[in-house]
């Protein structure tokens, strides 16, 4: 049960920092290569966006896990009492049906990709690590939403407001 608590917890946090490591790496290569060895690498802007694609379908779900979504706070802070806390669980509710509805379609997509046996061109990856990043991503959205709703719906029924803090 701990290992669940803690890969729930830090899961997005380090793989994507991983990624992001590994992205200013390889482009850190990619530059010495070139000017220093005079030889560009095939590969190293290939392998780039797709850590990048990965990197954005998981800072979807870290972003609603941390609540660092983005909001216009000014409009929130305008209302009094418990609007604001309504205001995002019906975002996060919005998120969490965008996310539902999307994931079979990026499981088609991803369905797709794997019977096509399609390579990337440099690495000769299969097409469908890169493209599971969406089907993956999604899910990974709709549980953080659903996290994030039931967030807001216990600070709600604790009584606090906005003026309380």
């Amino acid at each position: 049960m701990k290992v669940i608590k803690w890969i729930d917890k830090y899961l997005e946090e380090i793989l994507l920092a991983l990624l992001l490591i590994g992205i200013a790496a390889i482009m850190v290569i990619q530059v010495a290569a070139r000017y220093v060895f005079n030889n560009s690498l095939t590969w190293s802007d290939e392998l780039a966006r797709f850590m990048l694609v990965w990197s954005c379908f998981l800072s979807t779900s870290f972003c609603i896990k941390k609540h660092i979504s983005i909001s216009i706070d000014q409009l929130q802070n305008a209302f009094p009492g418990r609007i604001p806390t309504v205001f995002k669980m019906v975002s996060y509710a919005i998120i969490c049906v965008y996310s539902i509805i999307m994931i079979p379609y990026s499981w088609t997509y991803l369905q797709l990709t794997i019977k096509s046996g399609a390579v990337s061109s440099a690495l000769l990856l299969p097409m469908y690590y890169i493209q599971s990043a969406p089907f993956v991503g999604f899910i990974l959205m709709t549980i953080r939403s659903i996290e994030a709703f039931i967030d807001e719906l216990n600070y709600l029924r604790s009584g606090h407001t906005t003026e309380e803090g």
